[in-house]
């Protein structure tokens, strides 16, 4: 590109130049003798402050920037028409004349250019970069939140399995409670008025009236006692092993999904490092880009990067630690079926036990609970006799 040594936006001097032929940036930190103002452009190219930059890079950019102007200046000085407004004496006066290069200026200005589109890049990479903790913040807390619901919905499904077991529980144990009431209150009434039909006849006193009828009438009661007493037990087994079964499926769903939470926020940082990496690609690929737009050689602007480099190699590390599976804890459930005799009911504290553990109730004895049916005076074994 030709630069026009004639033209001129605003004062006829070096910054006027500079504005009319594409330089603006320059105007932020260039005097009218071809100076460059360091700590000014420092400013205006780090607005946010010099972040990663170290001492060598600023003085490496200052550097080639200078060597920029200089060599535009220079031009300008040689090449404007003497009768523009002078300009004051330049920083490095040694340079002189010189001869118009239009080929050097648009190299000059293309590079420029090229340093200003990776700083741009950098800019918006190191953003990126420092959104990436509250992005994995909320991540989080997005699968903090769903966990949350489903340990909230699994409690209250099994709360109300709970609670439907103690009601149905105590329906049962009510229900079995009436029904041998029933029974007993049957055989005294029974037993009555068969002694009542003996004493009739004038056998009150007989052992027919006070303990062969009472014993036959306590020894049938016994037996339907007993077979209530063994419906009672099953429904009451089917109601244990039906809620041991939903303890054990609530106890395991509670434990997959604590690891099943862990494995998500394992995936949200590993997704965050991932993000980490491509940013600080795009970081350092700007900054050696910029420093060898700048002058300086790759393996310099390699080395100058290092740190970042590093940055990747931890960020890629994370990520395999991530990647392993939460170790889910196996369980083996012991399944022991109750027996029916463990539902046998507690006269005065004392179990009626029949001996058999397949039964709840008594079959072919008498419920100590009928004994009142038989004469007070008579010994069971004189009964049985």
């Amino acid at each position: 590109m030709a630069l026009d040594y004639r033209n001129y936006k605003g004062n006829d001097d070096f910054r006027g130049f500079l504005a009319a032929n594409g330089f603006d940036n320059f105007l932020n930190y260039t005097g009218n003798d071809g100076g460059v103002d360091r700590e000014a452009m420092i400013r205006y190219n780090h607005p946010d402050g010099t972040g990663f930059n170290t001492a060598n890079d600023l003085a490496f950019e200052y550097a080639g920037t200078h060597h920029l102007v200089k060599g535009l200046y220079d031009n300008w000085s040689a090449n404007r028409d003497k009768g523009d407004k002078p300009s004051p004496a330049p920083s490095n006066p040694q340079g002189g004349g010189g001869y118009y290069n239009p080929q050097a200026a648009a190299e000059a200005k293309a590079r420029a250019d090229e340093i200003a589109k990776y700083r741009e890049q950098e800019r918006v990479a190191t953003e990126g970069l420092g959104r990436l903790d509250r992005q994995r913040d909320i991540w989080r807390g997005n699968v903090e939140n769903n966990y949350a619901h489903q340990l909230n919905d699994l409690e209250n499904s099994y709360t109300q399995s709970k609670g439907a077991y103690e009601m149905n529980k105590r329906d049962s144990e009510a229900q079995n409670r009436a029904v041998r009431s029933q029974i007993m209150e049957d055989a005294n009434n029974q037993t009555n008025a068969l002694r009542q039909m003996f004493a009739a006849g004038g056998a009150g006193d007989s052992s027919a009236a006070q303990i062969v009828a009472p014993w036959a009438v306590g020894l049938e009661a016994s037996r339907n006692a007993g077979s209530a007493q063994d419906a009672f037990a099953r429904d009451r087994r089917n109601q244990d092993l039906e809620f041991a079964s939903a303890t054990n499926a609530y106890n395991k769903n509670k434990k997959d999904w604590e690891t099943n939470r862990q494995d998500a926020l394992n995936n949200v940082d590993s997704q965050i490092e991932s993000s980490r990496i491509d940013l600080n690609n795009r970081i350092m690929d700007a900054r050696q880009k910029q420093k060898t737009a700048s002058g300086q050689g790759l393996q310099s602007a390699i080395d100058q990067t290092r740190d970042l480099s590093n940055q990747i190699s931890n960020s890629q590390n994370k990520i395999l630690d991530l990647s392993k599976e939460t170790p889910k804890a196996l369980e083996k459930v012991e399944f022991k079926a109750p027996k029916l005799s463990d539902y046998s009911e507690n006269v005065q504290g004392v179990k009626v036990d029949s001996g058999n553990p397949d039964q709840a109730g008594l079959q072919d004895q008498l419920d100590p609970r009928l004994a009142a049916l038989l004469d007070p005076n008579k010994k069971k074994k004189d009964l049985q006799a």
